[in-house]
């Protein structure tokens, strides 16, 4: 049975695969870091 990933944990993997900073996932996502940080201490 496959376990189902949060969104934080989907956007980190994808963000780790590509090699990507938050300042970077920041930028292409148009989400502001501030709001990307809480999901990153999640992890």
């Amino acid at each position: 049975m496959k376990t189902k990933l949060t969104i934080q944990e989907k956007l980190k993997d994808l963000r780790v695969e590509r090699s990507l900073t938050l300042e970077q996932l920041a930028a292409e996502t148009k989400f502001p870091k501030l709001h990307l940080i809480p999901m990153k201490q999640m992890s």
